[in-house]
């Protein structure tokens, strides 16, 4: 022992923390971990949403100048989901007092990698071509 009853670093108390910084390095590159992984998801679920609504609005207005052409509305809808890689869902053309509407409803997929469990893989969105009622 040293002079005033003080132990040195390398005794009893010394050892018991012996890791303690390893643990806590490990404990926040963790979190960290989650944090990213999380971000991941939410971005991929945002990113997936608004890219339905794109589709959905461009599935309603090319559905619209078919229908003003007296072509297949949900023909073309189709063909313009398919070509933005998402899935029509329904495609509804329905009289308006000033003409017609196309209300398109389309499936995005989200971005499959590490998902939890339960959460959903699809995104589903919907759009409206024709006058304002």
């Amino acid at each position: 022992m040293r002079k005033g009853g003080r132990r040195s670093r390398s005794g009893v108390g010394a050892r018991r923390e012996r890791g303690s910084g390893t643990l806590l390095v490990a404990a926040v590159g963790v979190g960290f971990i989650a944090a990213v992984w999380l971000s991941i998801l939410v971005t991929g679920w945002w990113s997936a949403s608004h890219r339905g609504e794109e589709v959905a609005d461009m599935a309603a207005l090319a559905a619209g100048r078919a229908e003003a052409r007296g072509e297949s509305a949900c023909l073309v809808a189709q063909q313009t989901v398919q070509a933005n890689g998402a899935q029509l869902v329904s495609c509804d053309v329905h009289d308006a007092p000033t003409g017609f509407a196309v209300t398109v409803t389309v499936a995005v997929t989200i971005h499959r990698g590490w998902e939890l469990p339960g959460m959903p893989t699809t995104v589903v969105k919907s759009s409206r071509a024709g006058p304002v009622e």
